[in-house]
């Protein structure tokens, strides 16, 4: 399944509880109940974002984001092309984020971790490829020297409940023309605050080493802390 990602920066008139509370009671049943659009959506989960205490140098400061299963990169065109999510959907869609400050990625998931256990927050990463660097070399520097490492480390690995890499997929096809986009997403999800903030603490050794190396550019990279919503649930393979 293809995997679409896109976080937002709030409408420049609000405040963040009012995106975030426009977000959740007024798009999110709006998404569902325009049917034209929602019967190509496998899985749409809404992420609430708060100051989790996350370095981020990029200058993106996110209030939300939105994650939105479909079958295949077609399905995904043609629900942004339908008639009714251009004339109901996409108004709305300009009503509580800025269309100028948005981060997305068109996205393959691969689970790295995941335990049966109740989770509280989620760690976002969005992942930028260092300038001059090839995304391919750093996904696989990614994939080894991080993921593997995290995986390997029983002290990291021992935080994390669930951790999913999403690679990004090439489009020509985007329907936000403005937004900026990533070579991967991570994402971490913790059960509780206190496990995130260890978590953070100790990953730090990791991530200077891969930035010593040239091989992921943090500086480039845009990291949130949310708490997720299931609009409609994930379909299942």
């Amino acid at each position: 399944m293809l995997k679409f990602i896109i976080a937002f920066e709030r409408h420049t008139k609000m405040t963040r509880e009012e995106c975030q509370s426009y977000l959740n009671a007024t798009h999110g049943p709006l998404v569902s109940r325009v049917t034209e659009f929602s019967r190509h959506v496998q899985g749409y989960v809404q992420n609430f974002t708060f100051d989790g205490g996350i370095a981020n140098g990029t200058g993106f400061d996110i209030d939300g984001a939105s994650e939105l299963w479909f079958a295949d990169l077609d399905t995904f065109s043609t629900a942004f092309s339908e008639s009714r999510y251009l004339e109901l959907i996409r108004p709305d869609e300009l009503r509580f984020a800025n269309p100028e400050r948005l981060i997305m990625a068109f996205t393959t998931e691969e689970t790295v971790i995941s335990k049966q256990r109740p989770t509280a927050l989620k760690l976002f990463r969005f992942l930028g490829t260092p300038q001059g660097g090839e995304a391919t070399a750093m996904r696989t520097a990614w994939q080894v020297g991080y993921g593997k490492q995290l995986v390997q480390d029983e002290a990291l690995a021992s935080l994390v409940v669930r951790y999913v890499q999403n690679w990004s997929l090439p489009i020509d096809r985007n329907p936000f023309p403005l937004s900026q986009s990533f070579t991967g997403v991570d994402e971490l999800w913790f059960e509780s605050d206190e496990e995130l903030v260890r978590f953070i603490t100790l990953e730090q050794k990791l991530l200077n080493e891969l930035s010593n190396q040239e091989l992921i550019d943090m500086s480039a990279s845009v990291a949130f802390v949310a708490v997720e919503k299931a609009v409609m649930p994930v379909a299942v393979n």
